[in-house]
């Protein structure tokens, strides 16, 4: 096989992907493009991807966004959260590079989903309060797996559980690494450590730094947040007894 990106970071989105990759991308040994979210492996047109001319053509595009490469001297990776929710893109990777890496970050799953609304609601892209965009959300009935629409999805994207499953069936346990995004911020030191650890660099230090953080313009009802950690409340069970943790901090 010729020379492939070596890892992905697949999401989740609003659980700390933009600060992880800056934390990797300071590595001399780690070479990531400086924006982040590339979105080669979601796009419609990778139904072609088998067509030998496109397929030269978007590859060499796709990696030319990378520094260096394919000086084998470094490792390669991209950080798109969009993939994790999709399995059609899960796929698509797993064609592209059998043997890639896969790192994915979760984060209290109402945090997650208010954090994600906060953001979409800021940039003018839904209206309305959380509240009204639950209700919404929950009369819809696109299941985790699918393609999910890229702002409207606060919810769904909250259920680890499936999506954990889809990357172990797909990339087997041995190549994802799942990290919590409060270790992220709580254990910097020691979680970056085993993300070089798992992508075969040497150890460096890498500052903590806050990566684009937002203000929330307003706050979550109560009684809404007593709702969804009810509804969320399985999934959780089920991250638990698949990765060995402890997600007591998930259940309030």
């Amino acid at each position: 096989m010729k020379r492939r990106i070596d890892f992905v970071i697949v999401g989740a989105q609003k659980s700390g992907t933009t600060a992880l990759h800056a934390f990797l991308n300071a590595h001399p040994d780690i070479s990531m493009p400086d924006s982040k979210e590339m979105h080669f492996f979601n796009r419609t047109a990778w139904a072609d991807f088998h067509l030998p001319l496109w397929k030269r053509r978007k590859l060499a595009l796709y990696h030319r966004r990378f520094p260096h490469f394919p000086d084998p001297s470094f490792t390669y990776g991209e950080a798109t959260p969009h993939y994790m929710t999709w399995n059609v893109a899960l796929d698509r990777i797993r064609t592209y590079n059998p043997n890639v890496r896969i790192i994915a970050l979760l984060r209290h799953p109402v945090d997650r989903a208010y954090s994600h609304w906060n953001m979409e609601r800021q940039r003018d892209l839904v209206q309305g309060s959380f509240d009204q965009a639950v209700h919404q959300e929950l009369r819809e009935a696109t299941a985790v797996g699918e393609r999910l629409d890229k702002v409207n999805s606060f919810l769904r994207r909250g259920f680890y559980a499936p999506q954990i499953q889809a990357l172990w069936n797909r990339f087997g346990q041995g190549q994802v690494l799942v990290l919590k995004h409060a270790d992220l911020l709580l254990k910097h030191d020691e979680t970056l450590a085993r993300a070089f650890d798992f992508l075969g660099v040497p150890p460096v230090s890498v500052p903590s730094k806050s990566v684009h953080g937002r203000s929330y313009s307003s706050s979550m009802s109560p009684s809404i947040r007593t709702d969804l950690l009810q509804m969320y409340l399985g999934d959780v069970l089920e991250v638990e007894h698949l990765l060995g943790w402890d997600c007591a901090d998930w259940k309030v």
